[in-house]
């Protein structure tokens, strides 16, 4: 049998991006469709323990020196990051601190100070393996310095170049955009 070029594949499985269950399906396919799949599913953020599974070593190393242990299964079979394309700082938050809450038993000063260092790794992550479509920054009642600096991290100015949307809804001074932009041009 033969078998569909990959660049039209692609332009086909494009056209199932709102459809999740059919994308699933297609990573069962062969090798190529579940490349193709994982492509289009990950553009925007599934799981924050697959995320955490892709830092390096050196940032699991951070992360285990603050005592923050977050269980990951086993290696990606796939450097997901790289597929993210949309950023919503608050989802990430939320994530974060929902894997934090759940498996540790910890204080609300405790839980900050953690969420704080695991966002750190995290956008650093993004910063270097990733170049965003679109960024969301709906940070009402979320000051962070983590989330403030981020594009300060080394290859920020990648990560950012090819940003088309960016959404804000949120109480940061105006200097914090104007920042982003210098970043952008």
């Amino acid at each position: 049998m033969s078998q569909l070029p990959a660049d039209c594949l692609n332009e086909i499985v494009e056209y199932l991006e709102e459809d999740n269950i059919t994308l699933y399906s297609c990573l069962l396919v062969n090798r190529l469709w579940c490349k193709v799949s994982v492509r289009i599913l990950w553009r925007n953020i599934q799981n924050c323990r697959t995320i955490i599974a892709c830092l390096p070593n050196e940032s699991r190393y951070i992360l285990h020196k603050n005592k923050i242990i977050i269980s990951t299964s086993k290696p990606p079979l796939f450097n997901y990051v790289t597929f993210i394309k949309n950023l919503s700082i608050y989802n990430i938050n939320n994530l974060i601190k929902n894997i934090l809450q759940n498996f540790q038993s910890i204080t609300p000063q405790s839980l900050y100070y953690k969420k704080y260092i695991v966002a750190i790794e995290i956008y650093k992550l993004f910063m270097n393996q990733t170049t965003l479509r679109e960024l969301y920054l709906n940070l009402y009642g979320m000051i962070n310095t983590s989330i403030i600096t981020f594009i300060s991290y080394p290859g920020a100015k990648d990560c950012l170049k090819h940003l088309s949307s960016l959404y804000c809804c949120s109480n940061i001074y105006p200097e914090f955009f104007l920042s982003i932009i210098s970043v952008m041009s």
